[in-house]
């Protein structure tokens, strides 16, 4: 499945905003987590201060000994510093402890003391669903090292550092969503100029090539683009201009020498007492000089379409009435040859085009089905209407078309190996330049093909319904 540029343009925009946005959240949220840690801890480090400097050793056992009149002092110790722990380092007995250390029952024990003695450090613990955040200091006392633990409550740190998960999760979606329209539409902002170039250049045909496409002025790579591309076709409409010079040039210089051969051998076979047997190769040659000027004709005719020379004139056309004049001028030749030539048209069809090169492409599709026919079969032709296009269809019980061969029969350089024919039939465009018509019409052609059954062409084109109302308006009569 092919991806246009404006999707991955956008889907590539809206992962790397994605992402950018996933590891902004991740930072703020990791800087929130550093700072609300940071914080507890300083706080950690002042009540330590703070506490010990209240401890009095009363009889060798710590005391806390404050003012209790003093209301800072008594908010410092029952609600600032609401757990701490005071160990003797040498047994991990403990101490002291505030009511609420006590009702978390988080004492050490000796071996834990011993440790946290050796390296005091910071731990989060949470008891009875309260989350509380320790830090221990050795202090020393009276000749004795003491360990002196104090923790506050980070519930509200870590509702914060909750709430703030939250919040980016389900800003994640709506982001998401904003970044994947925005994406889109900065890829379609920033691809525009580039439709523009395309569209311009759509519209540059084989009979327009003096046409060239826009420079923005801004000297940007599109502008270069621009640039490179009418040179382009500066190129090429001045390669086209000797191509039309030379089929010119090859339809006046060709067509004199091969009327004056055949006019030389005409006047020849007049003589009355020509042998039988010169009159035979008189008549051998003027056959072979008709298929050389049916062969120059073709060629020159394919090089005027393929450099824009042939204009077509289109009116309202009968589609049945072109498929069975086609029918009905090559009938003597079908019946001559031994194939059945049937006709099953429908009703009128009428499709915007020009009958004498629609009718000529039709033409040549029959003569194509009749000299890979053999005697004794039959090449059908069929009209009918479809909901939104006109169909014409030439079938054959002839030969068939190998699959190796079918991609290419409508390139006029290309000759299947086993393309001898089984009758020679007058006329005959090629289908390249069948394929050329139909393209002019907007139209298609659909080829199936079975070796040793036989081949269908289906050519399909657009209904006068479906053209466009201007298209429609520069028609005037009808046949």
């Amino acid at each position: 499945m092919k991806i246009k540029l404006r999707t991955k343009l956008a889907v590539s925009y809206a992962l790397l905003f994605m992402a950018l946005l996933a590891l902004s959240g991740v930072a703020v949220y990791r800087l929130m987590e550093v700072r609300l840690t940071a914080d507890a801890d300083d706080n950690l480090l002042d009540h330590l201060a703070g506490v010990w400097g209240y401890i009095e050793f009363r009889d060798g056992r710590p005391t806390l000994v404050y003012d209790k009149d003093d209301l800072n002092q008594k908010y410092f110790l029952r609600e600032a510093t609401r757990y701490y722990q005071i160990y003797d380092t040498a047994n991990g007995a403990l101490l002291l402890e505030s009511e609420y250390s006590r009702e978390l029952q988080e004492a050490l024990d000796p071996d834990q003391v011993r440790a946290l003695a050796l390296h005091p450090g910071i731990s989060t613990t949470k008891s009875q669903n309260v989350p509380v955040r320790f830090r221990s200091a050795v202090f020393h006392a009276n000749g004795h090292a003491y360990l002196l633990r104090v923790g506050v409550v980070v519930e509200h740190e870590l509702s914060d550092l909750a709430d703030l998960r939250r919040v980016l999760l389900s800003l994640l979606p709506a982001a998401t969503l904003i970044a994947v329209l925005a994406a889109w539409w900065m890829a379609g902002q920033g691809l525009r100029p580039v439709r523009d170039l395309e569209r311009e250049a759509r519209a540059i045909s084989i009979s327009e090539l003096g046409r060239r496409l826009s420079d923005r002025g801004t000297g940007d790579e599109l502008d270069s683009l621009a640039n490179t591309f009418n040179r382009v076709l500066a190129r090429l409409e001045s390669s086209v201009g000797q191509m039309r010079n030379f089929a010119d040039f090859m339809a006046h210089e060709l067509r004199t020498p091969m009327t004056v051969l055949r006019g030389e051998a005409e006047v020849q076979l007049m003589r009355t007492d020509l042998s039988p047997e010169w009159r035979s190769h008189l008549e051998s040659h003027i056959e072979e000089v008709d298929k050389l000027n049916s062969l120059i004709n073709r060629f020159l005719l394919l090089a005027k379409a393929e450099t824009g020379a042939l204009k077509l004139e289109k009116h309202y056309v009968d589609l049945t009435r072109a498929a069975s004049s086609a029918a009905k001028s090559l009938e003597p030749v079908a019946r001559s040859i031994g194939v059945a030539l049937t006709v099953d048209t429908a009703e009128r069809v009428e499709v915007f085009a020009d009958p004498q090169w629609l009718e000529e492409a039709i033409l040549n599709l029959l003569d194509n089905a009749l000299k890979f026919t053999p005697i004794g079969g039959q090449v059908r032709i069929v009209t009918r209407n479809e909901p939104d296009r006109a169909v014409v269809e030439i079938s054959d019980t002839g030969r068939g078309i190998s699959a190796t061969d079918l991609p290419h029969i409508f390139e006029h350089s290309y000759r299947a190996r086993d393309a001898e024919p089984q009758h020679r039939t007058p006329g005959g465009l090629g289908l390249a330049l069948t394929k050329w018509i139909v393209d002019q019409h907007l139209g298609t052609i659909q080829v199936t093909s079975i070796p040793g059954e036989g081949s269908r062409f289906c050519v399909i084109l657009p209904r006068m319904s479906n053209l466009q109302p201007d298209v429609r308006a520069n028609s005037a009569n009808s046949i």
